[in-house]
């Protein structure tokens, strides 16, 4: 069977996800990937699309901006990404959360499977928010991206489905980090990548006595207990497995991760973007450990305080769903 693969660009984790899924697939079937963006970093020989973005002003997704600005580029994608799937001509669709794929495979009369973890927002029973804006507009995203799977297969922490055609698996999880052997060491793990904490993130974490490895910056830098790298994915992992807790954003395959070794969590999740509060909060609501939308020193300080309880509660966390994942593919396809 000849699988075309669609992953979206936007973001690093719907690929690193994606890749686990394609390693699997492959060892049965000839599948063709296509994405764009961050996607191309995980799989550099992928068939280009051209993808959709997401604006950004001071780690605040703009809607409106992002909405008015994939609309004009709309119809020109539109006819160069069929172009593009047409040559391939697939006998059935996988999408993570990619919208070209998706209405590609519908319109040519394609099975159209969807295997991602934002989906849940609409699919399955999440606990309800303050942030109404944001529920809403992620509602509105999803209904555009993609809204006929025939089926959808949703990674997530959530477990009760409120739609049909909905089949909910535990987080995927990448073969590297299933190889670690977790302890604690002396360090804090930071993912980061906006601009605006640079120099915000250096203040605060002067005032500790523990070393801060921070990612995303994409330099090399030492400036006291705050060491920047460049991103090695080897490098990495070493440094998280070793790790003595995990600062990042909302992303779900990086606390999804962490959580799998039993780091405690400080998640600042990009304001408005709903699906990362809604992992902040799950994070926060089981005691892995909390989350805020402003950093502070003093915010820090109680994080650390508290690790020892976010350890308890991490001690009976399971997390992995990739057996049951994989096994109902091959049953599937």
């Amino acid at each position: 069977m000849h699988i075309a693969y669609g992953v979206t660009g936007v973001g690093y984790g719907h690929a690193i996800r994606s890749k686990t899924v394609i390693e699997h697939l492959r060892k049965k079937h000839k599948v063709t990937v296509f994405t764009y963006g961050m996607g191309l970093k995980v799989f550099p020989d992928a068939t280009l699309l051209e993808g959709f973005e997401l604006c950004y002003d001071e780690n605040k997704i703009r809607p409106f901006k992002t909405f008015f600005a994939n609309l004009i580029k709309l119809p020109r994608r539109i006819k160069n990404n069929f172009e593009v799937l047409t040559k391939f001509n697939p006998d059935i669709i996988i999408t993570d959360y990619e919208p070209m794929t998706h209405w590609f495979g519908k319109l040519k009369g394609k099975k159209v499977i969807g295997i991602d973890n934002i989906n849940a927002i609409t699919r399955i029973k999440t606990p309800e928010l303050k942030n109404f804006k944001a529920k809403i507009m992620a509602r509105i995203v999803s209904f555009f991206i993609t809204p006929l799977c025939d089926e959808y297969l949703i990674t997530t922490f959530f477990k009760k489905a409120i739609k049909k055609k909905t089949r909910i698996f535990l987080p995927i999880l990448r073969e590297e980090i299933l190889k670690l052997k977790p302890k604690n060491g002396n360090h804090i793990v930071v993912y980061m990548t906006s601009s605006h904490y640079d120099k915000e993130l250096i203040k605060i974490f002067s005032k500790f006595k523990e070393n801060f490895i921070v990612y995303g910056f994409n330099k090399s830098e030492k400036i006291n207990n705050v060491i920047f790298k460049k991103f090695s994915e080897k490098e990495f992992m070493k440094n998280l497995e070793s790790s003595k807790a995990v600062i990042c954003y909302g992303g779900f395959s990086l606390i999804t991760e962490s959580l799998y070794l039993k780091k405690p969590l400080f998640v600042l999740p990009i304001k408005d973007h709903y699906e990362q509060l809604l992992n902040a909060d799950f994070v926060e609501r089981n005691k892995f450990g909390m989350t805020t939308l402003n950093l502070s020193s003093k915010k820090l300080n109680l994080f650390l305080k508290k690790l020892p309880l976010f350890r308890k509660n991490l001690k009976n966390y399971s997390g992995c769903g990739n057996d049951l994942l994989f096994s109902y593919l091959d049953q599937t396809l």
